[in-house]
């Protein structure tokens, strides 16, 4: 049984909603995270500045964390947030010209984890984690909502269609073309209602926050739940989450080539920014390596495992470990590109840096996600 928490929120003032909201923190690039944030010292992404984005020498996580607290607390002083005068549950629609997706936002009992309904996709780094749940211990915050995802009945979406049929409290659009609004759920029928509906859910199933679930397990660090938004399976896209690897050196083509072996079938596509770059299915990978696209199709046998025989296990099990040596996902060397422009991103990064290798893949459907 899933236990949702209503909230006692801080909500952005209405006149300074887009300037306050944050944008998704990976969907910034590294190298411009911390001058993005300068910019704007009434954006919440100064919050969840993490130390990676800071010259060395750079904050612990004890100072970082007693940084965010102290910008927070200096957001809250000027203004910058109403109170909401009861808890209430919150409705979250996100819409752009892919769609719309609508969530409820609510404080999920930690219990569902241990439970098993709180299911994860990735693994987690422990260290990384453990800094996480220090910070929430210091600064007394959470970076984001967790985003969940769940199989919505006829019912559900009976309950958030009617349930957003009034004015929002929040409605605004930010520099990305993606328009917010938000809606408070706070009689008491509807809220009884609302958690009526969650708690007949078998599963929630994490599709971005896996380390600040994990953190909310700690001693100390969460009050018995987590934030997270529940959004309706059907409703949500998965965007690119391409992987970058930046060797030591730049990559003998012929070599790599070689290495790769009658597994996989290697089709020259064209220079950079001359080539229709994106995946166009599943089984569709793209490799950009030496000023040049590349398309990657795997010829051999595909697993008859549903992890093992996604499109990315195969490239990090049959191409990044064995060929480039790059075995851990917290290898310095790999870094992962996510979002709309991904492609984009990646052909940026070679551009300057020829020892850079990308690899563009399509997205996992939902379903086979979940």
């Amino acid at each position: 049984m899933i236990r949702v928490h209503p909230l006692r929120a801080l909500v952005a003032r209405e006149e300074r909603a887009a300037e306050i909201t944050a944008p998704q923190y990976d969907s910034v690039p590294a190298d411009r995270r911390r001058s993005f944030a300068a910019r704007r010292p009434d954006c919440f992404i100064n919050i969840t500045l993490s130390a990676e984005d800071f010259p060395p020498p750079r904050p612990d996580p004890a100072e970082l964390a007693q940084r965010a607290a102290a910008h927070w607390r200096g957001m809250k002083e000027r203004g910058l947030y109403e109170r909401r005068p009861d808890p209430a549950f919150f409705l979250y629609r996100l819409s752009d010209d892919g769609g719309s997706q609508t969530g409820m936002v609510a404080g999920i009992g930690t219990e569902a984890i241990g439970e098993g309904a709180v299911k994860g996709h990735e693994g987690i780094i422990e260290g990384r984690a453990r800094d996480l749940a220090g910070f929430y211990r210091t600064a007394r915050l959470t970076s984001s909502p967790v985003a969940l995802a769940f199989r919505a009945d006829r019912e559900w979406l009976r309950l958030l269609e009617r349930l957003t049929d009034r004015p929002p409290v929040r409605d605004f659009s930010t520099g990305d073309g993606v328009r917010q609004q938000l809606w408070a759920v706070g009689d008491p029928a509807e809220m009884a209602e609302a958690k009526e509906a969650a708690a007949g859910l078998d599963s929630l199933y994490i599709t971005d926050g896996h380390h600040r679930v994990a953190a909310s397990r700690e001693e100390g660090a969460s009050p018995g739940w987590f934030l997270a938004v529940m959004f309706p399976a059907g409703q949500m896209r998965v965007l690119e989450y391409n992987r970058c690897v930046t060797l030591n050196e730049k990559p003998d083509l012929d070599d790599f080539l070689r290495k790769l072996g009658p597994e996989w079938e290697v089709a020259r596509m064209g220079r950079i920014g001359a080539a229709g770059a994106r995946p166009s299915a599943p089984g569709d990978i793209r490799m950009l390596a030496g000023g040049a696209w590349r398309r990657l199709r795997f010829a051999g046998r595909r697993p008859d495992d549903p992890v093992e025989g996604l499109d990315v296990s195969l490239l990090h099990n049959r191409i990044l470990g064995p060929v480039l040596g790059v075995t851990e996902m917290e290898d310095p060397r790999l870094s992962l590109v996510m979002g709309a422009e991904a492609v984009t991103l990646l052909e940026r990064r070679a551009r300057y840096d020829e020892r850079v290798m990308g690899f563009a893949l399509c997205p996992a459907p939902m379903e086979q996600l979940l």
